[in-house]
């Protein structure tokens, strides 16, 4: 019991002169109370058939419907029916050639041969023993002329000139959003509703939730 006695005598000896203060282990001290303000993040919510998107702080909705077909036309074509069409004309190309009609088409010896000074036509009189012709009998001979179209265009009856189509299909255009192949996206967007859990007071400021929360401090 002494020693009980003595070890409380101590503690009071030492607990002599130290002044005790009330303490927080977080927030603010006021008198005997802590004053503790916890915050959190806003709660964003969107109407139904909407996602919010974090990088575009919005509501969206995204709409998918197919486009609408549209002649388009690329300058120098204009709207048929079902394409575009592009008709240009060119004229007939005159061209001369070395032909004769005394030539059999069986007749292999025999040719005809372009000249600076004309067309002539070489008939074989002769064969040699090889099978190419030995003697020539030659004549000189007009040209024939012809008229043809040039290469990727045809010969209209109608008008007699050589034209050339060309064709392009439809193309396809959105009044709203935008045009990905044969669909138009278009996405609407809305601010979404900004709330805080219950308990808590939306800083306007800040965009976030508080909440003061008073705490009672102790002595140490």
């Amino acid at each position: 019991m002494r020693k009980v006695l003595i070890l409380i005598a101590i503690l009071l000896l030492t607990s002599c002169g130290k002044e005790q203060v009330f303490v927080c282990d977080r927030g603010e001290l006021a008198g005997e109370q802590c004053i503790v303000n916890e915050t959190k993040d806003v709660v964003k919510t969107c109407q139904p058939g909407y996602e919010y998107n974090e990088e575009k702080d919005l509501c969206v909705n995204t709409l998918t419907i197919d486009a609408k077909p549209k002649f388009i036309c690329n300058k120098g074509y204009y709207a048929g029916d079902s394409k575009c069409i592009s008709e240009q004309v060119y004229g007939q190309v005159y061209a001369k050639n070395c032909t004769s009609k005394n030539i059999d088409e069986d007749d292999e010896l025999s040719k005809t041969e372009v000249r600076e000074d004309g067309c002539y036509e070489m008939i074989c009189e002769k064969e040699a023993e090889d099978g190419t012709c030995a003697k020539f009998k030659e004549k000189k001979i007009d040209f024939t002329v012809s008229w043809s179209c040039p290469d990727g265009t045809k010969k209209l009856k109608e008008d007699g000139e050589c034209h050339k189509v060309s064709y392009q299909g439809k193309k396809y255009s959105c009044e709203l959003g935008t045009l990905d192949g044969k669909k138009c996206i278009i996405e609407q967007t809305d601010k979404p509703t900004v709330k805080c859990d219950d308990g808590y007071t939306l800083n306007e400021e800040k965009n976030i939730c508080e909440k003061t929360v008073y705490e009672k401090a102790y002595l140490e």
